[in-house]
Formats: structure tokens, sequence, C-alpha cells
């Protein structure tokens, strides 16, 4: 049983020294191997992907002319290559560089450059293969652009009786600064600032934003995310100031100008149309008057008479905005009752009024004047002469300077408050001095004396 073990235990033995004896003998045949491998084999081929390009342009022409990357085709590559088998470790995506040479570039536009490839000091590679060989970069100038900026407030809307007044909408501050490329700024047609509060108003109110928006010619929006070239300066609280109008349907009445006093402008039949409109002013104004009147001149209507009226310049002079779907409306005289003839005035039915005194005769040199009424049908119409008509030169506020000149004659008629002229008729006046006076009275009056 001894014997046993003891043949046992030489064999354990035995096996350990074996053992031993053989991981010695594969470490020599693998240090025999990279030995024979390093001889005649130095040089391995080896493949690094994901090695990113850098587009600095610092120190070359592009810089100085002021050009800088806007867009590349792509910002890694994988590069193939040999390289000796020591030096195969230092080579990786991290110690490889990629790069574009902008030296020599001078102008702004897209084109294709090729990738230049760098290894670590003292590490040399050869055939080496770049995929993509070329990477396409457009280079542009970088400069800044005013933009009038406007607002888009989409979910502010006007409570009942009143609407927001979009023209008036303005911002503070009005203008903005864009940064980015000198091509891209070309190409923005507007700038907003946006508020996206939702509220129902009824009164003018100022709103705040933060958010801006630019849209380009064809409508497509600006990319401004952290990734965007083109950016705002100096981004601030925008105050977006939102009027609002009240609504107000009036009615539409002639104002009847140069009736004579005894002249009763209820008797004329006219038609409006439209006869209403609706209209709008700022809530703090009070010129929502009803009915509106428009100025018609009573010589002008004749029979017959018809004209359009222009209802936005007619607001124009008040501040008040058409809201109505019209832009013209229409006054037509009712002439089916009326009637016209003509009067046949002398020297002797026409007087002065007002004349002035300033040592000057003033003499009338019209000797006939025919004036053409109008007034409703019947016999207290057709026996209207010429002596119940009552003809006017009114001196008051004309211009006296000249010495024979042109006056309007106002026409009435005494007899009855329904009948007016369309004649607009005007008579030649003429002045000169009184018997012995020699200047005006305005001037330096001398009356001649005579001596004996």
């Amino acid at each position: 049983m001894i014997f046993l073990k003891k043949i046992v235990k030489r064999n354990i033995k035995e096996a350990k020294t074996n053992l031993m004896l053989l991981v010695i003998a594969f470490i020599c045949a693998i240090a025999s191997w990279l030995i024979i491998a390093m001889t005649i084999y130095p040089f391995v081929s080896k493949t690094v992907t994901d090695i990113p390009i850098s587009f600095d342009t610092i120190g070359t022409s592009a810089a100085d002319n002021g050009l800088s990357p806007i867009f590349k085709s792509t910002d890694h590559v994988s590069v193939s290559f040999d390289c000796s088998r020591t030096a195969s470790s230092q080579l990786n995506n991290a110690t490889i560089k990629a790069y574009v040479d902008f030296d020599n570039v001078t102008t702004a536009g897209k084109r294709p450059f090729s990738i230049r490839i760098e290894g670590p000091n003292g590490v040399t590679m050869s055939n080496v293969v770049v995929h993509p060989s070329t990477v396409t970069v457009e280079l542009d100038q970088f400069s800044r652009k005013e933009f009038t900026l406007e607002a888009k407030y989409p979910n502010i809307t006007s409570a009942d009786g009143t609407m927001l007044s979009d023209s008036e909408v303005t911002c503070t501050p009005a203008v903005v600064s864009v940064y980015g490329p000198s091509s891209q700024l070309a190409k923005i047609d507007k700038c907003y600032a946006v508020c996206e509060k939702s509220e129902v108003i009824n009164s003018t109110k100022n709103f705040t934003s933060e958010k801006y928006e630019l849209l380009y010619e064809d409508g497509t929006t600006v990319d401004l995310s952290e990734k965007s070239h083109i950016k705002i300066e100096n981004s601030s609280i925008v105050s977006i100031y939102v009027p609002v109008l009240t609504l107000k349907t009036v009615h539409l009445k002639p104002l009847i100008m140069g009736a004579p006093s005894n002249f009763d402008t209820s008797c004329l039949d006219y038609t409006v149309t439209p006869d209403t409109v609706t209209i709008a002013a700022k809530t703090s104004d009070t010129n929502l008057t009803d009915p509106l009147e428009f100025k018609v001149a009573l010589s002008s209507l004749d029979i017959g008479y018809s004209q359009d009226y222009d209802l936005n310049a007619l607001l124009s002079a008040s501040n008040v905005v058409n809201i109505s779907d019209i832009s013209t409306f229409n006054f037509k005289l009712n002439s089916d009752n009326l009637d016209s003839k003509e009067i046949v005035l002398t020297k002797d039915d026409i007087s002065f009024l007002n004349v002035p005194n300033d040592n000057y005769d003033y003499t009338l040199m019209t000797d006939r004047l025919v004036v053409k009424l109008i007034g409703p049908k019947g016999e207290a119409f057709d026996a209207i002469t010429a002596k119940d008509i009552s003809a006017v030169v009114d001196f008051l506020g004309a211009d006296v300077s000249m010495n024979q000149y042109q006056y309007d004659v106002k026409i009435s008629c005494n007899t009855s408050n329904n009948v007016w002229e369309v004649t607009n008729p005007k008579v030649n006046v003429k002045k000169a001095l009184k018997e012995g006076y020699t200047t005006s009275a305005n001037v330096s009056s001398t009356k001649t004396t005579n001596t004996n």
C-alpha cells in the first residue's frame, strides 16, 4: 500500500514538471512566431472608421476673405492604410486627423474639397485610401441685417362688438438684427415676434413675446435652432401693441351745402345706396356719430343727379375705419316729381352786399344773367318769375384785389322754400377809384382839393 502511494506521488510530480515545460514551449513558440513575423512581414493593413473631419479656416485665405463653412456633405470619413506592426496600435479615430485645406479659397460658393489625412508624429502610413475621398463644402461670408419686426398673435381674438386693428399692431423694439450667411440673409422676407398667449380682449392691450419666427421669400421657415448658422442678435422681450376697435353701424346722410337761409332741405327726395355702413374706431375715440354725414352742394342737384362717393376718403378725415365690404356709396336725387325752368335776370335784378369801404366804386358789368331753377312740378313753380328771385353778390370774404373780376351770385326764391338753382351763376364786377380819391382807404387815402 505504501509502495502504491509512492508511485502516485511520483507520477503527479512528473506531470507538473511536464506541464511547466509545455507552457514554456508555447511561450517560446509565440515569441518565435512574432520574431519571424516582424522580420518577414513588418507591415500590416488597417482600416479606421468614424474619423471626424476638421473644417477649420483659421490662417487660410478663406478666413482672410471672411468666409466660413455653412454646409458639409459629410462630417466623418473612413481610412484604409498600411503601417508597421508596432505603429498599428497607435492609429485610431482619435489620433488620425482628417481635414480640409481652405487655403487659396477667396470666393463664396459650394465646391468639392479633397480630404487630407495626417497620422501622429513619427508614424508613417502608406497606401492611404480615404472614403469618401472628397467632401462638398459651401462657404459664405457672415454679416448682419436689420429687419422690421412684425407681430403674430394667432390665439388673441376680440370680443363681440369689437375687432382687432391688425394694420395698427406695432412691436417694440420695431427692428431686429439678424446674423448669418449673407446669401441666406438676402432670402429672408419676414421677421415676426410670436405671441402664443390665448385671450379674448375688448380693449387695446400690450402683450409680450420672447419667440421669433423668420420666413424666407418662398414662405418656408428659417431654422433658428442651436445648429443653425442664423441667429437673432441681442434678442429680448418684445412688447406687442394690439389696438381694439369699437364697431358701429351708422346711417349715411347728405349734408346739403350752399342752401339759402329760407330753403327747406327736408323737401329733397333722395336715395342713398347703401343707406347704412359698418364703421370702427379706437375705443378711446368718440367719433362714431350716427348719422354719418357727407357733403352735397345744393347747386349740383339737377334733375337726374346721381353721384358715387368714396367711403374710405370720407372716413379717413375722422380717423374711422371702413369695416363694410364696400368702398363707395351712391347718392341719387329722385326727380320724378321735379321740374326745371330758366329765368332771365337783368342788372336791376342783381344787388350787392357787404361792399368794401375802400374808396372804390364797384360796378356790375353783366347786363343779362340766365339761371336754371329746380322745383316741384305744379302751377306754383310755373308761375315763378324774375321778380320772385333774389340775386345777390356778397363781397364778404371775396378777393377784391383785381380791378375787374368774376364773382358768384347767390340765388334764392323769395316766394318758395323748395326751389333752388343749379347754374352756379357768376357776374363781372369792375372797380374804380371814387371821384376825388387817388389811393384806397387801406393805404394812404388822399382826397383831391380844387383851388382857385
